[in-house]
């Protein structure tokens, strides 16, 4: 957790919070701005939305589709950017969107009136667009970072910190937004952009040295210093656990019989090249291990894959990733009937703002407190897949009771809007603890299948997913409760039974991974005497 990477013409990294305190509580100021800036905008929406004139249901819950679709994109170029370019470049492109968010909606809300209510809605969906790319920038690049200060040995607790701290943020934010008028609330946004960007131009530092370090530690094996070659290949088959390609790789990858393959250098995966050193420098019994593996960070740099193959192996190969794909899609097709349609239809049941704003709260806390809590017992404990079930279980018991608050009305009059009150609140409670028992789990499971070189640009491709689900429950909530004539506790039960086929799915599919090796090419850099070296393909297709 702890380690050091000190090159020649690099400032050293470590790993974890003791060196590291002033950056991370950058991204916790960070962090907080980012989950000011969504509630203030999505909540505001919301009630918005439900005093509009808009006759159906989906039309009432569109504004959560252009910000589920452009956050989703947005998260998918940024990991790739992010990737090749560092995170402190697009993090500021986010606050950007995010001034132009608030640009647009205080236009918007200078110019409504009560006539043109459906024209105004309709400008704060386009508005959304902005909200999709700020909350996609900023947010995504606050976990990257998190996830590279604090190492390998932290993943899910660093995505866990930098979503509870957001989620916290926002849902203390809810009573603002309740109370404040829709200008107030705007120029809430706007100034929360404007100090996210100057801090992010001119405090926050790029975290690519914690990057280097995490992938030179990958490249070297510290544990094969004295294996021989034979020993060495058959480690090499182990890692491929497949006997079709471990029968290819016994054909196609003995070594040379006058040549021994630097002990240090990782296997590759199929189909991928290794750089083999077989220089007196780099490997000479008077070298000690240390000394091995500190000439080797100096000469050797990992080449990320390309976009189409991390797309191939995170959507197709693996099924491990392929179902937490769709399981972050379902968490946030949740969060969207939360965000959406539960306070819409709340408001529909004559519940006050600051009822409403309770229980958009009790989500959002329980969810914040479960991320943290989930994500450290995940990393501690070594295991996803048990947190993984049982909290789509527990959102399942949620989403129930959430349903039973349109069941059964009591005929006593006045007593109904409490009854709705406390099971809205309750319900919401127990999915948020739900939620966020999977939310940072889900991106750690990623990176344990992912490679760090690769990592942003994996994650990215899971956050494609995972936030398409907020236009999708957008789109889905609003035609279920336009089809069952507004029946709220039909379209809840419903998304309900979806829940429930994913968790089997997950029981079936999802297995347990470790960190792999790094499949891409390793480069050798020139140094004053270079090493004599062969590269050598393994044909295994």
């Amino acid at each position: 957790m702890f380690s050091t990477l000190a090159g020649n013409n690099e400032r050293s990294a470590t790993f974890g919070f003791r060196n590291n305190g002033g950056q991370l509580f950058i991204h916790f100021i960070l962090a907080v701005l980012i989950g000011v800036t969504l509630k203030l905008t999505i909540f505001k929406d919301a009630l918005l939305a439900a005093s509009s004139t808009s006759s159906t249901h989906t039309e009432k819950t569109s504004f959560l589709i252009p910000f589920g679709f452009t956050k989703a994109f947005s998260n998918l170029a940024v990991g790739r950017i992010s990737d090749l370019h560092g995170r402190k470049l697009p993090h500021c492109f986010g606050w950007i969107a995010g001034i132009c968010l608030g640009c647009l909606l205080l236009a918007v809300a200078s110019r409504a009136t009560d006539d043109d209510d459906d024209d105004t809605l309709t400008w704060y969906v386009i508005a959304n667009i902005f909200l999709g790319a700020q909350q996609g920038w900023t947010w995504t690049t606050n976990i990257f970072m998190f996830l590279d200060v604090l190492g390998p040995d932290n993943r899910a607790l660093a995505s866990g910190i930098s979503n509870s701290v957001g989620y916290l943020s926002s849902a203390i934010t809810a009573y603002a937004a309740a109370a404040l008028s829709v200008q107030d609330a705007f120029h809430g946004v706007l100034w929360s952009s404007v100090a996210g960007l100057v801090i992010s131009l001119f405090v926050m530092k790029d975290t690519s040295d914690f990057v280097r370090l995490e992938t030179s530690s990958e490249i070297i094996n510290p544990n094969s210093e004295n294996e021989d070659a034979e020993t060495q290949d058959d480690a090499t088959a182990d890692c491929v656990a497949d006997d079709e390609l471990g029968e290819k790789w016994n054909e196609s990858s003995q070594p040379h019989e006058d040549i021994k393959p630097d002990p240090l250098v990782v296997p590759p995966l199929a189909g991928e090249y290794e750089l083999v050193s077989f220089s007196s420098k780099m490997n000479t019994p008077s070298m000690t291990q240390q000394q091995q593996q500190q000439q080797y960070q100096h000469t050797s740099v990992a080449i990320p894959s390309s976009f189409i193959a991390v797309l191939r192996q995170t959507c197709w190969n693996n099924s491990s990733t392929a179902i937490l794909l769709i399981s972050g899609l379902m968490t946030n097709l949740i969060t969207s009937l939360a965000w959406g349609l539960v306070i819409i239809w709340a408001r529909q049941q004559s519940l006050s703002e600051f009822q409403v704003a309770n229980i958009s709260s009790a989500f959002t806390f329980s969810k914040a407190f479960m991320m943290i809590l989930a994500s450290r017992m995940s990393d501690t404990r070594h295991i996803r897949k048990p947190i993984l079930v049982g909290g789509f279980l527990t959102t399942m018991v949620g989403l129930i009771i959430t349903a039973l608050a349109d069941y059964d009305q009591p005929l006593v009059a006045g007593t109904m809007n409490h009854r709705i009150y406390w099971f809205l609140l309750v319900g919401g409670i127990i999915i948020g603890c739900g939620i966020g028992s999977v939310y940072c789990v889900m991106a750690g499971a990623m990176s344990d299948h992912t490679p760090a070189v690769d990592r942003a640009c994996a994650i990215g491709i899971y956050k494609l997913w995972r936030d398409s689900g907020y236009a999708v429950g957008g789109l889905l909530t609003g035609i279920l409760a336009d089809v069952f004539h507004g029946s709220f506790v039909m379209t809840t039960l419903i998304v309900t039974g979806m829940v429930g086929i994913l968790v089997l799915c997950l029981v079936k599919y999802y297995h347990e991974g470790i960190m792999p090796p790094p499949p891409h090419q390793h480069q050798q850099l020139m140094v004053e005497q270079p090493p004599e070296q062969e590269l050598r393909r393994y044909s295994i297709t």
